[in-house]
């Protein structure tokens, strides 16, 4: 649902506030309709432009197309260009509790990874771990793409055209 914050103001009864939004489209009040009068867990978030499916899909098309050149699998090809991006996060925890960490990042999608790097004093370990591209902005997608599309050069494979690339970016 997408919409506008348009004014706060103090209720003069009781001094709380009172937050009015505008919504982009008349047929999301259906949607809102039940929460009125009830105690809502309210969460507000900047609109972002959720990525086209194309551009989903043609990355792995592309991580498909590159794996069966190098003969490893899509999923590694994806893997190993979520890792060369370097958007991660970097831990330092007790190595049992490492073990957990990395099992329950993992389970959070295909494209989060965990990795350890070093052991440090106390049996600590230390982390890192990469975001999936589900968390990604358009420019960091974009940047994966035209990164898998680079390889798929290198290997012959044919991929769209620069102006292609652009016209299906600008659709995020």
């Amino acid at each position: 649902m997408k919409g506008k914050l348009e004014n706060i103001t103090l209720d003069y009864k009781d001094s709380k506030p009172v937050i009015t939004f505008k919504l982009e489209n008349k047929s999301d009040l259906r949607l809102i309709e039940e929460f009125k009068d009830v105690d809502l867990d309210i969460k507000i978030k900047k609109y972002s432009k959720k990525r086209s499916i194309n551009s989903n899909s043609y990355l792995w098309t592309l991580c498909q197309k590159l794996a069966d050149k190098l003969n490893i699998t899509d999923l590694e090809v994806y893997k190993e260009h979520i890792k060369e991006l370097n958007i991660y996060k970097q831990f330092t925890l007790a190595e049992e509790e490492a073990k957990t960490f990395k099992t329950a990042w993992g389970m959070l999608g295909i494209g989060w990874i965990c990795e350890q790097i070093d052991i440090i004093e106390d049996n600590k370990v230390i982390l890192k771990a990469y975001y999936g591209s589900s968390t990604y902005s358009r420019s960091q997608m974009s940047k994966l793409i035209n990164n898998v599309v680079e390889d798929c050069k290198l290997q012959n494979i044919e991929t769209l055209t620069t102006a292609e690339l652009e016209k299906m970016n600008s659709r995020w």
